[in-house]
């Protein structure tokens, strides 16, 4: 089904421009796709609902801070929003598990690849 692939530290600068260190891997093709599917810390691409208002998001790439260089995920409002179209979250707060109406939820549910 899946080969277990082991990479190395990594740094995406942009889905165009990524800058990593890799071992086992075939071709740099196999490691720019890997990067793109399954972007860091198993948040990936595609189309995701937010848990609490139900609303949906296109996640792009993930990016770093300019200052603390933690990882922040960059995803699109896919709904009509006055106050921004695209945001930017950490990665933690990303794949963090809330509380609603008294249940653990992830904030974010993965729905589909785009």
């Amino acid at each position: 089904m899946f080969n277990k692939i082991i990479l190395a530290p990594l740094e995406i600068l942009t889905n165009e421009n990524i800058s990593l260190k890799y071992t086992n891997m075939k071709s740099e093709n196999q490691i720019k796709k890997n990067v793109e599917d399954k972007i860091s810390f198993g948040v990936e691409t595609g189309i995701y609902k937010h848990s609490k208002t139900g609303n949906l998001y296109k996640v792009h790439f993930i990016a770093k801070h300019s200052e603390t260089l933690e990882d922040m995920v960059v995803y699109e409002a896919l709904y009509k929003n006055d106050k921004s179209k695209f945001w930017v979250r950490p990665i933690s707060m990303f794949n963090e598990i809330v509380e609603i109406k008294g249940q653990k939820v992830p904030r974010f549910v993965f729905i589909r690849k785009e």
